[in-house]
């Protein structure tokens, strides 16, 4: 799930501090009433993040179209996370 930073004046200290907490939590952020923020090490990384986003989107919006839309468990979702994290070599630290 994409976290949503609470609204603030763009340009501000107020903006920053509502960006702050859920920038930390994923890579990818909407930006209540503004639009949304990605990053990444690379301007590569942080592009790919937006495409997923949008992606992602547009799929729920497609979802959503046809009726009721069933979210995964979230227990699977973990396991989803796990699976990914193997195949990509990623390691917690």
């Amino acid at each position: 799930m994409v976290p949503i930073a609470e609204y603030a004046t763009q340009g501000t200290p107020a903006m920053a501090a509502s960006i702050h907490k859920p920038i930390l939590q994923s890579n990818a952020v909407l930006l209540s009433h503004h639009g949304s923020l990605t990053v990444g090490r690379t301007l590569e990384e942080a592009l790919i993040a937006l495409e997923r986003m949008e992606h992602t989107a547009y799929t729920y919006f497609i979802a959503k179209s046809f009726g009721k839309v069933i979210p995964i468990p979230a227990n699977e979702m973990e396991r989803l996370h796990e699976i990914r994290k193997r195949f990509r070599g990623e390691t917690d630290l």
